[in-house]
């Protein structure tokens, strides 16, 4: 957003960047989980939000059967938006529906469990600021694979508390996703990562920084 700012015409030394919180609080990896595939199936992966194009769920979409073919067991569990929404979305592309399952629009009281249960949360949108999901995953101490695009890349660093990839391309995102599937290691460290970072995006600091610069603000105009 303050790239597009600056982009318009407003000098950079007028804007100032105050981030989305999360409560650290609520979304912890050590929350009860919630069970996002049947029992004893193989890995899963989260998707959360509107199956719209803009938020890169055709790229998912794409990426499935890509996935399935080095992790077959590989379960989706899509959260946020309607059933009509995800069918519409999969319709025409023959992808078995046995391993991916509709949660449906959740209550803000059930996403700290479910966002604590996935191996993996994806966000492979072409447009956004700083998603409050990607900040509740972080929180959560799962690993992302994000598109970078946006603010994202200010709170998700490639390869330290996450994954980065181009938008838009689905063999990206797959090869990044089977890369953390295939070593479980790597994902506790970038889920210790992620965790660790969201420290950095509170709701406190988010207070304390709007205060500060309505406190400068008015300094400026007295």
């Amino acid at each position: 957003m303050r790239a597009e700012l600056v982009r318009r015409g407003v000098p950079p030394g007028r804007v100032t960047v105050v981030y989305n919180g999360v409560r650290t609080d609520r979304f912890r990896p050590d929350v009860p989980r919630v069970p996002l595939a049947p029992a004893g199936g193989g890995p899963t992966v989260l998707y959360s939000g509107r199956c719209t194009l803009l938020k890169g769920a055709g790229v998912l979409a794409d990426a499935i059967p890509l996935i399935w073919k080095v992790i077959p067991s590989t379960h989706f569990a899509f959260a946020g938006g309607s059933a009509k929404e995800v069918q519409a979305l999969l319709a025409g592309r023959h992808l078995p529906l046995d391993r991916i399952h509709l949660l449906g629009r959740l209550e803000y009281g059930e996403l700290p469990g479910v966002y604590a249960s996935p191996d993996v949360a994806v966000a492979p949108t072409f447009s956004d600021n700083v998603p409050f999901w990607v900040l509740e995953i972080l929180a959560s101490g799962v690993p992302m694979v994000a598109s970078r695009v946006g603010g994202i890349p200010e709170v998700l660093e490639d390869g330290k508390n996450g994954l980065l990839v181009p938008p838009g391309s689905a063999q990206r995102l797959a090869d990044a996703v089977v890369s953390l599937l295939n070593d479980g290691n790597r994902r506790k460290e970038i889920g210790r990562a992620a965790r660790t970072s969201s420290e950095q995006f509170t709701w406190d600091r988010t207070a304390s920084a709007t205060v500060a610069w309505y406190r400068e603000a008015l300094h400026r105009g007295a």
